[in-house]
């Protein structure tokens, strides 16, 4: 059983990799094969359970096929027979436990489930000559090709459990295809298995290298690379005394359950990695200037511009306008109450609080969105997914392909709560009361002078007597009053229109900004936001499978 050399212990090692695979199917359990996810949690409550015993035995299983000497190599190890021995196939059909030591393991081996157990006197006389193997639980399984169906679900059970292998074999199976597919399943576990050539004594010196090099190829091949082939024969004691050295230094290191651990968590992170790509795309900050166009066709946002506009020029025509004709803007709709957008401006029309205040206006009157607008949104989400699916498996790549496509009815009422929470800045500009000041000062001129020459031009017309007429140089007084506030108004409405004109720009300018800012943010919630949790739980699952196969 070869030791690794890491840079860090077993402990932190293992610590690293449990809480990597626990972060890592936390944020990718639901993108990940399910049962492959089932079958990781199933091992990490399992390491959990066996960390938490308090036990300093190593556990160690002696696993073969039929007829390759388990039992024997077994009995040689307790100094007893233990196990039975002979022709009739299968002869072990449970499991049986040996321990070293004072302490007798109960908790671990009721954990194990195993109820066959003997523990070997200390100074027992066995054939393995190791001075000191206390700690050590050493295991016969059933044999794993047993035609007991109940003898080898037990053999699987135990080799889910156990903290490192003695695999058995002899020269007439050592190629058999059964053990090499439970060898490919340990290529995480070399550093705590051991493979062993048994009943070597049927072979010549020459067929034991020939037998022993083919063995090691076919471990090659299975991806055991490192690990050790030993040659051992009960009859002649060949290899028995290595053997018992190599199980010694195992249970010395009291490493062999982290590394089993480590080796299981290294095999479903490989599994769990095939389903995760090497790297992300990469998302804007902010939305694409495509979806937010066309986000703000479907919100209504160039007719909402429109009123803005309209709006604008009503309300300032109906406060700047000649006095006279100022009724004539009652005539005209409120563009933004037909909308069912003044809340933000005429705040005092509700007795509710301002933070309730739109609740109260639950949805805007806009016009329904077109087939065309929708088209656009999912153009341009199709364009955002493409973009966020690139190279991605095909789970992921489903879950942003879902995010990026949120149902209309609910995108539509996300725009419209947005819409209406816009303050869209319909303020009443200080130059329009000093406008409207100035028209009535204009206006009142003006009739004060019409109704004084009008007095005048009565009093001739009856041919009385006049009254002296008050004079600013040659000019009448109330000829100069008509005059003045005549001129004045009509400069006056001349420049109201010039700044209506540049103030409802401005106003649809300043409106259009924020309700950029609100789509903006629509998009990021409900299609930005949701791909990029996606992105970010494939970064945070990759990462830590990573850190757990670095381990």
């Amino acid at each position: 059983m070869n030791n690794p050399d890491p840079t860090h212990g077993p402990n932190t090692r293992l610590s690293l990799a449990l809480e990597g695979m626990i972060t890592a199917l936390e944020h990718g359990s639901n993108y990940l094969p399910t049962d492959t996810v089932e079958h990781t949690r199933t091992l990490l409550d399992r390491a959990s359970e066996r960390i938490a015993i308090n036990s300093n035995h190593t556990v160690i299983a002696l696993a073969g096929a039929t007829g390759s000497g388990k039992s024997t190599l077994f009995n040689a190890f307790v100094g007893d027979l233990i196990s039975e021995v002979g022709r009739l196939r299968p002869t072990t059909t449970t499991t049986t436990a040996a321990i070293w030591g004072n302490d007798p393991a109960t908790e671990l081996l009721d954990w194990l489930n195993i109820p066959n157990r003997h523990h070997v006197p200390p100074g027992t006389t066995t054939r393995i000559n190791t001075p000191n193997l206390d700690g050590l639980i050493l295991l016969d399984l059933p044999d794993f090709d047993s035609h007991r169906t109940e003898h080898r679900e037990e053999a699987d059970r135990i080799l889910q459990l156990t903290d490192a292998f003695l695999w058995v074999t002899d020269p007439q199976k050592y190629a058999d295809a059964l053990i090499h597919t439970y060898l490919r399943r340990a290529t995480d576990h070399t550093n705590i298995s051991t493979v062993l050539l048994n009943q070597a004594d049927r072979l010549t010196n020459e067929e034991q290298t020939a037998c022993a090099n083919d063995l090691q190829r076919l471990l090659h091949e299975d991806g055991l690379t490192n690990t050790h082939v030993l040659l051992t024969s009960t009859l002649t004691g060949q290899g028995l005394t290595e053997l018992g050295h190599t199980v010694a230094t195992t249970v010395a290191t009291k490493t062999a359950t982290r590394e089993r651990l480590i080796g299981d968590l290294h095999h479903h992170a490989r599994a769990l990695r095939e389903h995760v790509a090497d790297t992300e795309p990469t998302l804007p900050e902010n939305a694409p200037t495509n979806l937010i166009n066309a986000l703000a066709k479907t919100a209504g946002t160039p007719t909402i511009l429109e009123a803005i506009d309209k709006d604008y020029r009503r309300r300032a025509n109906a406060t700047t306008a000649w006095p006279p004709l100022r009724w004539t803007q009652k005539l005209t709709p409120d563009p933004l109450k037909r909308l069912r957008l003044n809340a933000q401006r005429h705040p005092e029309t509700t007795t509710a609080p301002p933070e309730e205040f739109n609740t109260l206006l639950n949805r805007t009157s806009l016009p329904a969105p077109t087939a065309t607008a929708h088209a656009g949104v999912d153009l341009a989400t199709r364009k955002l997914g493409e973009t966020a699916i690139t190279g991605l498996p095909r789970s992921w790549a489903y879950a942003i392909a879902a995010a990026t496509h949120p149902a209309h009815d609910d995108l539509a009422d996300a725009l419209d709560q947005a819409i209406l929470n816009v303050d869209l800045g319909q303020r009443r500009p200080i130059w329009w009361t000093i406008i409207g000041a100035l028209q009535w000062a204009a206006t009142i001129a003006l009739a004060t002078g019409m109704t004084w020459l009008l007095l005048l031009a009565g009093i001739g017309y009856l041919q009385l007597p006049a009254p002296a007429t008050p004079t600013i140089g040659p000019i009448p007084l109330p000829t100069l009053l008509l005059a003045t506030g005549a001129l004045t108004s009509l400069l006056l409405t001349l420049l109201a229109r010039t700044w209506t004109r540049i103030g409802a720009h401005r106003a649809r300018t300043r409106a259009e900004k924020r309700l950029h800012t609100a789509i903006d943010d629509v998009a990021r919630t409900r299609v930005i936001t949701p791909v990029r949790d996606v992105l970010t739980a494939h970064r945070t699952t990759r990462e830590n499978l990573d850190k757990i196969l670095a381990s």
